[in-house]
């Protein structure tokens, strides 16, 4: 087995490589540089432990309200393998920026250990995409064929695959895993030995990598996105009728009511008519009114017979706010991912747009507000499930009660000044979406 005698660096790959100075027309290099570096080490930092405070709320949540059916587990699945991915995302942050902004050389080189932080990340963020599609997939057959899902995910079969996607990640990245290692290595430049990234076998990090590459992030991406898309339009639809059929019940209920009262009035005038002698024939429009009555209770699926299936077809209050929630962050999943997967193709097709091409400088400034696109729907995705079926504020008061810290009351000004901690999440709402910053304890939704 071929062995390295160094570190092999991913963020190093241009080393010794010289590229002409260009501008990008509306920014000089240098401004280019600055822009890239503010995206790629404040803006997205701050976002991204943004992201590690919304999801630890949600996974303690999920936890304390328990997992009673398949969508709670889902969300919770999904609440963690974002936490785990923003962290390690956040790790390689301050990494890089410790390394390119400080000044000392540490035994460890954070660039190395940036590179770990990454792969890691990739993992779960994996994870969270088909955790994501699976979800979607879930509502929209539950949508779609209510009779044949609507009691087909149950809270075992959702664990299931829950633990199947985790394990068959795991196990694909495996390879990768064994490849990478942290080992000594002697650093001429500085004279002295450190630990960097080393790999176990250079032509096997080769092979592997550019499969990985390809496999994870530009044709499970594009499959991801397309199969949200379908699942999103078709949710959108049958919400719609879904409204529809409940307001047309609604609309039979409030007839039925109407009938039922007339009958109760007409009955009453034709007993006391019947008392005084009146024939039986004067009471024509009691006979008509109930089967007015009754034809209406078979159109409704209120009566016997063939109404039960329209009535089967009609979601809960609660089911159709699941439903929503679940739309909801798939449209947010849809506009996090559509930038990578436009990011990658211009990649395939413009061999100059890419990190060693030409244009590498717009390359990585277009890169970093594509990260920031996913930090962003890496920390509101089950946000939106907590705040559309539950009080947040009352479920963390809750829950900070149960665990009885006397010495910490909820009055205090370090609790109160970690409930507004800011937290970054991506609305959609009435047909737009806007960037909004709510309080954590306080999430203020657009109703619909």
């Amino acid at each position: 087995m071929e062995t390295s005698t160094g570190p092999i660096l991913f963020v190093n790959i241009t080393e010794g490589q010289t590229f002409p100075q260009t501008s990008l027309g509306f920014l000089q290099t240098a401004q280019a540089v600055l822009l890239r570096r503010s995206l790629y080490y404040i803006v997205n930092p701050t976002i991204l432990s943004a992201s590690v405070v919304a999801n630890s709320i949600n996974v303690a949540m999920f936890i304390t309200m328990g997992l009673s059916d398949g969508m709670s587990c889902l969300f919770l699945a999904l609440s963690v393998s974002d936490l785990l991915n923003c962290s390690l995302m956040l790790g390689e942050r301050i990494s890089g920026a410790l390394q390119v902004f400080g000044k000392q050389e540490p035994y460890v080189n954070l660039l190395a250990l940036s590179f770990i932080f990454s792969r890691n990340a990739n993992t779960w963020h994996i994870v969270s995409t088909l955790l994501t599609v699976f979800a979607a997939i879930n509502k929209c057959a539950c949508v779609t064929f209510p009779l044949t899902f609507r009691f087909f995910f149950t809270r075992r079969r959702s664990i299931f695959v829950i633990v199947a996607i985790k394990a068959s990640v795991v196990i694909s990245y495996s390879p990768l895993f064994y490849i990478d290692r942290l080992g000594p290595y002697f650093d001429g430049r500085l004279n002295r030995t450190r630990i960097g990234y080393q790999t176990r076998s250079r032509k096997l990090y080769r092979e592997t990598a550019d499969y990985y590459l390809f496999a994870h992030f530009t044709c499970l991406q594009f499959t991801a996105l397309c199969v949200t898309i379908m699942c999103v339009v078709v949710m959108t639809f049958k919400l719609k009728e879904a409204a529809r059929m409940r307001q047309n019940m609604k609309a039979g209920r409030s007839k039925e009511s109407d009938l039922g009262t007339k009958k109760k009035q007409c009955g009453s005038s034709g007993a006391a008519e019947e008392k005084v002698g009146v024939p039986m024939e004067a009471k024509g429009p009691d006979n008509r009114s109930e089967v007015q009555e009754k034809e209406l209770l078979s159109e409704t699926g209120d009566g016997a017979g063939g109404g039960s299936s329209a009535k089967d077809q009609v979601f809960s209050s609660r089911e159709l706010r699941v439903l929503s929630s679940v739309n909801l962050t798939c449209a947010i999943f849809i506009g996090g991912t559509a930038p990578y997967v436009m990011l990658t193709a211009f990649a395939l097709f413009l061999p100059s747009f890419d990190h060693r091409g030409q244009d590498r400088t717009l390359y990585h400034i277009v890169k970093s507000s594509q990260d920031i696109c996913m930090s962003c729907s890496g920390a509101q995705c089950s946000s939106f499930y907590l705040a559309r079926l539950f009080n947040i504020r009352s479920r963390l008061k809750s829950a900070v009660d149960e665990l009885k810290i006397s010495y910490f009351p909820l009055h205090s000004p370090l609790l109160e000044e970690v409930y507004s901690m800011v937290v970054v999440v991506l609305v959609w709402g009435k047909g737009k979406i806007e960037l909004s910053l709510i309080w954590a304890c306080n999430i203020r939704l657009t109703q619909e």
